[in-house]
């Protein structure tokens, strides 16, 4: 009987399609937090719909404004139209939508330590040009030498970066290509942030797993985790650009720091040697284990699970006491793990935290000593 009144409903057009996408979108992020990744699909998914039936209705609009003008209309008023001016109106009576032209990336010539912009650009194209493009690909090939030949360029550079040696391919390549080949990656997934996670096993995977763990160390260090738990792809990929080059790819070649405990020079492709008794915002291991797992207790109250939604647990992190530097945060943002609920288990992260600030207060003084700032 339910069904009598229960009410009629029907899938939106295009359902399988759309769901299809997005099953394979998270088969190739495998984001940590699938409810937060859904929200923003979708979210993102909408707005390009609503964009569209914003142009369409702009276009029909237009379309019944040239069809009240009759051609008497036109020769009453002495109109002369050229024909350049027939084909204006034959274009204006197309239907307009908003597509996306590959990216602009501009480099600041005069400044290498400061941060490479990148731009998006989009445009107008009617439906007739759309059903070319294709036609009209491999002329445009022919004729678009440079920009080929600088993708080419950036494809052979990357090859590089997986078969040979990754100091040599840092040091060859330039910062342009360098930060045309992160973004380009991590543009391919269609989104302007993408999980703390992805973000860090993409990285390794753009470098072929060649890239030292010190060294995603340092530039997980740059991510500035947002409290959603995502990093914004484009500042993400001009501040690891320049450190990068500067501590692997510069002249000199492998840039490192100077241990003192040992007196001696360590590498940053080597791993950064920790000891219990290093002392940690004047704290030894234990001490800050303490400290930390006090100042999460206390922020979670009643209940005591072993886990902060993800915001809290930042907003914990850049409150507390101890005064943690920014790459220190974001070093510790990114190695956090977190359960089915997206919330961060506290305690494996505090189990751990010794060894993660100790390097991120190297990665702050080399920065300091090299001048190196964003």
């Amino acid at each position: 009987m339910s069904h009598k009144y229960q009410k009629d409903f029907s899938l939106p057009p295009k359902f399988q399609e759309t769901l299809r996408d997005f099953t394979r979108e998270v088969l190739r992020v495998q984001p940590s937090n699938i409810y937060r990744f859904g929200y923003d699909y979708f979210t993102k998914l909408a707005k390009e719909m609503e964009l569209k039936q914003d142009a369409e209705s702009i276009a029909e609009s237009n379309v019944a404004k040239i069809g009240e003008l009759s051609p008497a209309s036109f020769k009453n008023n002495n109109y002369q139209v050229s024909s350049s001016e027939e084909e204006v109106e034959e274009e204006d009576m197309d239907e307009f939508k908003v597509v996306h032209t590959s990216s602009d990336v501009h480099h600041n010539s005069s400044n290498p330590q400061k941060p490479i912009s990148v731009k998006a650009q989009e445009r107008f194209t009617s439906d007739e040009e759309e059903e070319e493009t294709e036609e009209t690909t491999e002329e445009e090939q022919n004729t678009e030498e440079e920009p080929i030949a600088e993708a080419d360029h950036n494809d052979s550079f990357q090859n590089q970066s997986f078969e040979g040696d990754i100091t040599q391919f840092l040091a060859t390549v330039s910062d342009q290509e360098l930060l045309n080949i992160l973004y380009s990656h991590y543009s391919s997934f269609g989104y302007d942030a993408l999980p703390v996670g992805a973000v860090k096993e993409e990285l390794k995977k753009i470098f072929n797993y060649q890239l030292p763990d010190t060294m995603v160390a340092f530039c997980m260090a740059e991510s500035d985790v947002a409290d959603d738990s995502t990093v914004e792809i484009a500042p993400f990929c001009q501040r690891i650009t320049n450190v990068l080059k500067i501590v692997v790819g510069g002249e000199e070649g492998p840039l490192g720091y100077s241990d003192e405990s040992n007196s001696i020079h360590q590498s940053f492709l080597s791993p950064i040697i920790v000891n219990d008794v290093d002392v940690v915002h004047g704290l030894s291991k234990l001490e800050l284990q303490e400290e930390l797992k006090a100042l999460f207790e206390r922020a979670e109250g009643e209940g005591h699970t072993g886990a902060l939604p993800f915001g809290k647990f930042k907003r914990e992190l850049q409150e507390a006491e101890l005064d943690l530097s920014r790459r220190e945060i974001n070093l510790l943002l990114s190695e956090a793990e977190l359960d089915e609920h997206g919330q961060v288990v506290y305690e494996n992260i505090i189990s751990r935290a010794h060894s993660i600030l100790f390097s991120a207060f190297i990665f702050d003084e080399f920065c300091t000593s090299v001048e190196l700032s964003f």
